[in-house]
């Protein structure tokens, strides 16, 4: 019978469009996520960001490579380091 709206069953079996911030269940690998590790796998990602909007106000393709190399050996350092921690 339908009165005006769906259900909270009619939800209960469907995802949802947009993920939450701060997750209420674990994943489907029954691990919480690890919000630390995120963010510094996609700190490439920012550095790149950062290189073109810093190569689009000044276009100085010096700075541009500077900062994107920078990035890239911020990542590796933060991988290296990493490894170097989780061997016993």
């Amino acid at each position: 019978m339908f009165r005006g709206g769906p259900s909270r069953s009619d939800f209960a079996g469907k995802g949802r469009l947009a993920g939450r911030l701060c997750g209420g269940r674990p994943g489907p690998s029954g691990r919480r996520p690890n919000w630390a590790a995120g963010c510094k796998a996609e700190f490439w990602y920012w550095g790149f960001a950062a290189g073109m909007v810093v190569f689009a106000l000044t276009l100085n393709f010096k700075l541009f490579f500077a900062i994107t190399a920078a990035s890239i050996l911020l990542v590796l350092a933060i991988v290296l380091d990493s490894q170097k921690r989780q061997t016993p």
